[in-house]
């Protein structure tokens, strides 16, 4: 029983990367075709469930700073900037 829902577990956070992945290019495109209002909220869901991940906090600085949310923006590169080692 505890092997069954490991397993569910496992492939539960499987399934939740391949989308986040899936999400991420479809940002990545809107990125592209300069639709930033359209990127934002996918780039918030991404950040708000992987805060760690910087790929996903530096699309959405990029998004923020072409919306000319500057402050939102430099908030992310702060962020960024605090994860590059010494």
């Amino acid at each position: 029983m505890k092997l069954a829902f490991l397993f569910s577990l496992i492939c539960v956070n499987l399934c939740f990367a391949q989308n986040d992945e899936a999400l991420n290019n479809k940002g990545a495109e809107l990125i592209n075709q300069e639709l930033y209002k359209d990127a934002l909220p996918i780039f918030n869901d991404l950040v708000k469930r992987n805060p760690e991940n910087t790929l996903y906090r530096s699309n959405r600085a990029t998004v923020l700073f072409n919306l000319k949310e500057y402050k939102l923006a430099l908030s992310d590169y702060y962020i960024l900037i605090k994860e590059i080692p010494d």
